[in-house]
């Protein structure tokens, strides 16, 4: 209780009100939170939460990142604990894109902050001689998990997923849906070092869904 109130001492200030209340996600922080209260997500919390966050988050912008997303997303203890674990905070919105470049600034900003990087799989147990079939499998058989990790609103559509464009077949790894972005999203899996070729095959199946899904040819 002592640690509580030094972390939020103006949560409560004789019955009164005084400071604001931030209602909205991460986008809202500011960058010290000295006089700032977010009470309303604050009170969502179990206390078993709050244990958690004091014992394991020492930067009051990181905690309440955790606050802030536990709330959206109603994690469990658990599930948040295992978040800070895996360092969610570090990773959120760190993946390499051209959003910017190619989305309207609202959509971009929302597309950056739903993509990491990296992803954390220690879950599937794969040694490292795994091959991308094996990968794509572990990763079907923990679904639930796997969706944990990729954040909210994916939606799973399938794996080895059949397009056909001028009767040629071609197979995607991961297929998914997104509700908040409203996009598909392509996982191409592959092991070991990136290259360049890659992307090009990506691009290849994001401009075949277009071609297929979007006009249902």
């Amino acid at each position: 209780m002592r640690s509580f109130a030094e972390a939020y001492p103006s949560f409560i200030n004789n019955g009164k009100q005084e400071t604001p209340i931030v209602q909205g996600g991460l986008a809202q922080f500011p960058t010290s939170f000295d006089n700032l209260i977010v009470q309303a997500p604050l009170a969502q919390l179990s206390w078993y939460h709050h244990i958690t966050l004091l014992d394991k988050v020492k930067s009051s912008m990181e905690r309440f990142f955790y606050i802030a997303k536990t709330v959206e997303n109603g994690w469990s203890r658990n599930v948040m604990l295992m978040q800070i674990e895996s360092d969610l905070f570090s990773r959120q919105g760190k993946a390499i894109t051209n959003f910017e470049n190619v989305l309207p600034a609202v959509d971009s900003d929302l597309a950056r902050e739903t993509f990491k990087s990296p992803y954390v799989f220690d879950f599937l147990m794969l040694s490292e001689e795994a091959r991308e079939k094996d990968l794509e499998k572990a990763l079907v058989q923990h679904l639930k998990k796997f969706m944990l990790e990729l954040g909210k609103g994916f939606a799973y559509v399938g794996n080895q997923y059949n397009l056909t464009l001028e009767n040629e077949d071609y197979f995607l790894d991961l297929f998914f849906y997104n509700t908040h972005l409203h996009c598909y999203v392509i996982f191409e899996l592959k092991i070991g070092e990136f290259k360049p070729e890659y992307a090009g095959k990506l691009n290849f199946y994001i401009n075949t869904v277009r071609a297929c899904l979007k006009m249902q040819c």
